[in-house]
């Protein structure tokens, strides 16, 4: 840490001074501490905030359109979700335009929420660092688990498991 912030004061205020400050303003999700709250609106443009949401388990899906992984999983999310009626899952879209997105959602056939994420400045806040990523949040708000890449049927089974899913 100390020498990303010597870094980014040399930088005089640019980019990477601003998500320095993103970095010490939002907390960083980690496994088994509570996951950084954030507002996105959804498709419709509701808002829809994660900690409203606790008590339930959750998965927050980092994604986008042209993601050829991101693709091929969101079949699997789907059903998942269709399976477990309690389980809330929030797709993160990476910055994309809203039409983009609304076309995928059709072409898939999704039923969950969509997330807008305008500037990527929830991916940013949640450090992500490649698409897709999931995020697995117990009923009491703790990060359980964490899932950087395509999620196999086993793996996401797994990881349902540590939020309490059977």
């Amino acid at each position: 840490m100390g020498f990303a912030y010597t870094y980014i004061q040399d930088t005089g205020g640019g980019i990477l001074s601003g998500l320095f400050e993103i970095f010490q303003t939002n907390p960083a999700p980690i496994v088994n501490r509570a996951a950084p709250d954030f507002v996105l609106n959804d498709l419709s443009g509701t808002p829809v905030r994660l900690s409203s949401l606790k008590g339930r388990p959750i998965v927050i899906n980092f994604w986008a359109t042209w993601c050829g992984p991101c693709q091929s999983e969101m079949p699997l999310i789907e059903k998942t979700a269709e399976k477990y009626p309690n389980l809330t899952i929030l797709a993160v879209n990476d910055d994309e335009a809203v039409s983009d997105v609304n076309s995928f959602v059709k072409r898939f056939g999704l039923s969950f929420p969509i997330l807008m994420d305008p500037g990527a400045a929830v991916n940013i806040q949640y450090q992500v660092t490649g698409l897709p990523t999931s995020f697995f949040v117990d009923e009491n708000g703790i990060i359980r688990s964490l899932q950087i890449g395509v999620l196999s049927e086993e793996q996401l089974k797994d990881h349902l498991h540590k939020i309490g899913l059977r």
